[in-house]
């Protein structure tokens, strides 16, 4: 009995304690990476050292996930690493981005856990579906440091950062020249960076306060920062010091939070403006047509706003006026002191007007064909207008044989065609060729494409709404694809014809 009672116990303290715990599975995109033949870990801040928990990917597919047991209400900092480096230097570096927490070592942040859950991201994104975004071009970043006014003595002057696992004096910077200026090249970064130069190795090296506007503090480390953005010789910069040497100040606003920050200033001279930008007043007129353009007006009251400026996407709006292409666009309104407030707004347009054509009946030669049309997309009411190769309008209900256009017009006056041939009923049908003629409007050329080359020689007929010829061409076998100039061609609509022994293809477009 006393055995039951004991056994019946220790599995209810095991049972609460695993109540107590949740089993977190962490999934890590590695495709964008090279991974290091020391594998890939899990670890930092409430997981452990850099190598706590080895990540695997049995299957190969990049994916790399490990499962651990976590304790309820656990949360605190985490990491992932690529390789197996105990100084920490093959760390992920997501320094800048949103997931990181500058506080500590940029790592990133466990939610606080409650339950069984998945954590999926990419190696050095924030990614959190798993998926990685496409990896940054690669930059050559040249690196100097001014010597001049250092004091002391000193062998060799190293670059040291992220980039090179703070490897101590693996980056020796040269001074050909002879003026105390060292540099070096390190090729193949991306993203943002975290550096310092050093003496000798780690015999001596810069000490920042932390807040100058070259630095960034992680945790207890303050390090030079730079965003890579394309091959970059930097400039020539006074040991420990963000500016060149004897430099004079450059006064100006130096709080990157305020509206007139100045990125060159180095002396903050108490300019900083603080607060939000003018509201913008303005009215959205949707596009009429699929792919026409709509307009972004601003009201009187706004455009009267003394020393503002106003822009969509970069471009100022001149007038109070800007016409715009449909979509999500975000409107800018800048004070004269600098401060900006944005709006968001939406440009409609209405589905692309489409018009199919059906043949309802051949001709039985007493000019008795029939043919019918759907129109759908746009903005309705329709109006359907039949005509002939001569451009003489015709009804849908009478048609002898030949080639018939049919042109959809919706309620804004957008337009559409289609086209097609009519046949004498008994007569063996022809095929149809399939293919484009652009652009829409022709202006100095028209081109034709096919879908597929030529089985055949084919003649090429352009016509006008008067049904008189303007230009025929021939198209030789295994062709797909024919320019005709249009440049002497006056306005209006014309229709174009390729014709082969057993084929037929047949547009209308508007010049």
């Amino acid at each position: 009995m006393n055995k039951f009672l004991s056994f019946l116990g220790l599995s209810l303290m095991l049972s609460a304690a695993m109540a107590q715990s949740s089993t977190v599975t962490f999934n890590l995109n590695m495709s964008n990476e090279t991974v290091s033949d020391g594998g890939v870990y899990l670890g930092g801040g409430v997981i452990g050292g850099p190598t706590a928990h080895e990540m695997t990917d049995p299957d190969g597919d990049g994916i790399y996930s490990v499962s651990i047991s976590l304790a309820n209400g656990t949360t605190g900092n985490y990491t992932f690493l690529n390789g197996n480096c105990p100084d920490w230097s093959c760390k992920e570096n997501i320094a800048g981005l949103p997931c990181a927490d500058p506080g500590n070592y940029n790592d990133r942040i466990l939610p606080d856990i409650n339950g069984d859950v998945t954590i999926s991201t990419c190696f050095a994104q924030c990614s959190e579906d798993g998926s990685c975004s496409a990896p940054p071009a690669l930059s050559n970043v040249t690196f100097q440091v001014d010597m001049g006014q250092y004091a002391g003595t000193f062998g060799t002057v190293n670059l040291n950062g992220g980039f090179n696992g703070w490897c101590g004096s693996c980056a020796e910077m040269t001074d050909d020249d002879g003026d105390n200026i060292y540099e070096i090249t390190v090729e193949g970064l991306s993203g943002s960076i975290e550096y310092k130069f050093t003496l000798d190795g780690w015999t001596a090296q810069e000490e920042f306060a932390g807040g100058e506007p070259c630095t960034l503090t992680t945790g207890e480390f303050t390090n030079r920062f730079y965003a890579v953005d394309g091959d970059v010789t930097l400039d020539a910069v006074c040991w420990n010091m963000c500016t060149l040497c004897n430099a004079e100040p450059v006064p100006g606003c130096t709080d990157a939070t305020a509206c007139n920050y100045n990125a060159d200033a180095t002396e903050d001279d108490g300019s900083c403006v603080y607060g939000e930008g003018p509201n913008a007043g303005f009215t959205v007129m949707d596009a009429l047509c699929h792919d026409g353009m709509g307009a972004v007006m601003l009201d009187s009251a706004t455009v009267d706003i003394a020393g503002a400026t106003f822009s969509v996407g970069g471009m100022a709006i001149e007038n109070g006026m800007m016409e715009i292409a449909a979509g999500t666009h975000m409107l800018v309104a800048t004070g004269a002191d600098g401060c900006s407030n944005e709006t968001e707004f939406t440009v409609n347009a209405p589905e692309e007007l489409v018009i199919e054509v059906t043949l309802v009946s051949q001709d039985s030669g007493a000019g008795d064909g029939q043919a019918s049309a759907e129109v759908s997309g746009g903005t309705p009411d329709y109006v359907v207008v039949w005509t002939n190769m001569t451009g003489i309008e015709v009804s849908p209900d009478s048609l002898a044989s030949g080639l018939y256009t049919a042109i959809a017009t919706d309620a804004n006056g957008c337009t559409a065609s289609a086209s097609l041939t009519m046949t004498v009923d008994g007569i063996e049908d022809v095929l149809s060729l399939e293919g484009a003629v652009f652009p829409v409007p022709v202006v100095d050329q028209l081109n034709i494409r096919l879908a597929t080359p030529l089985l055949g020689d084919a003649t090429v007929d352009v016509r006008d709404m008067q049904g008189r010829l303007v230009a025929t061409l021939a198209m030789r076998t295994a062709q797909q694809h024919i320019v005709i100039d249009a440049a002497s061609w006056e306005a209006g609509v014309y229709s174009v014809q390729i014709s082969t022994e057993g084929a037929r293809a047949s547009w209308s477009f508007v010049k």
